[in-house]
């Protein structure tokens, strides 16, 4: 069996779909490879199998209940009852000759791209699940120590999210870049960078070290490859933009401004997280509407 163990958000749907419309033995999907990755960039449109999400559904699979004839499952990590080691762990201990990929994030940079990743094609994206979906990876500080009264991040007011999520939000991704050391040799580790800057070489990478690469199909397989990247050119557009709108507060730069709907609530917060980290606090309690240019945003921080 296979398994693409991913963090939500890095792709790990997409490497699924190229293994089964790439490798010579897998089935295919039951879309049309064309019709597989969303306006979003994401490839939510078809139906996984093995999508362990939990605690409770690795266990059951792994105790021999449920889904034993997948050629691919698609596990995400970590959960909120159960670390990225302890993950990993079980695949070692259980399933010690099924091919694994790993899929993790090189750095901040990568995570901070996979949380835009998560927000656009999971939580506010096509499949539409709210902020909530990032709760668990809160579960260590809880919702109820800001306000008794809430019970989600649904509950709070814009500032009080951009607040929250400042400061936590590096604490959960560290989990993600640390996943590499807790993987044995004999699985494939693949970069959300290598994936993003390298498509082509990357897929055929992973396709001949799960099965064996169709070579009937290379026509088909290039123009994927050199297509699907653009389809993600929107997250590090806006990523690109967090880091000039630092930059151009801390180090004095020329006055840039945005329109409010190029940033979203976690651009925002990883704004906020930036210019703490580089000395500056900014004043945000009531500041449900961001600022739209660095002149205003300047004048709202104060010097650590």
């Amino acid at each position: 069996m296979i398994h693409i163990l991913f963090v939500p958000g890095s792709f790990g749907s997409t490497v699924n779909l190229v293994a089964q419309s790439f490798c010579k033995n897998i089935k295919s999907p039951a879309l049309p490879l064309e019709e597989s990755i969303l306006p979003d960039g994401s490839a939510h449109s078809y139906y996984k199998k093995g999508h362990w999400h939990n605690k409770e559904l690795l266990f059951q699979f792994m105790s021999g209940k449920i889904d034993q004839d997948l050629e691919i499952s698609t596990p995400v990590y970590p959960y909120p009852d159960m670390t990225v080691e302890e993950i990993f762990s079980q695949f070692q201990g259980k399933r010690p000759n099924d091919k694994v990929v790993l899929i993790y994030v090189n750095d901040i940079n990568y995570a901070e791209l996979n949380i835009l990743a998560q927000h656009y094609k999971i939580s506010t994206g096509t499949i539409d699940l709210g902020l909530d979906i990032f709760y668990d990876a809160g579960h260590l500080t809880n919702v109820k120590q800001w306000d008794e009264n809430y019970s989600s991040f649904n509950d709070m007011r814009r500032w009080e999210l951009r607040e929250f999520f400042s400061l936590f939000y590096i604490g959960w991704i560290n989990h993600w870049i640390e996943a590499p050391s807790f993987a044995p040799n004999n699985w494939l580790k693949i970069s959300t960078d290598e994936i993003l800057n390298n498509s082509r070489d990357t897929f055929t990478k992973i396709c001949n070290f799960i099965d064996e690469f169709d070579d009937s199909k290379i026509t088909e397989f290039n123009k994927f490859s050199d297509s699907w990247p653009n389809k993600q050119a929107y997250l590090i557009e806006e990523i690109n933009l967090v880091n000039k709108i630092v930059g151009s507060v801390v180090s004095d730069q020329e006055m840039i401004a945005w329109d409010p709907s190029w940033l979203c609530i976690w651009s925002e917060a990883m704004i906020q997280r930036k210019l703490r980290d580089s000395g500056y606090n900014l004043k945000c309690s009531g500041l449900d509407t961001f600022p739209t240019n660095s002149i205003q945003l300047y004048e709202l921080l104060e010097k650590l």
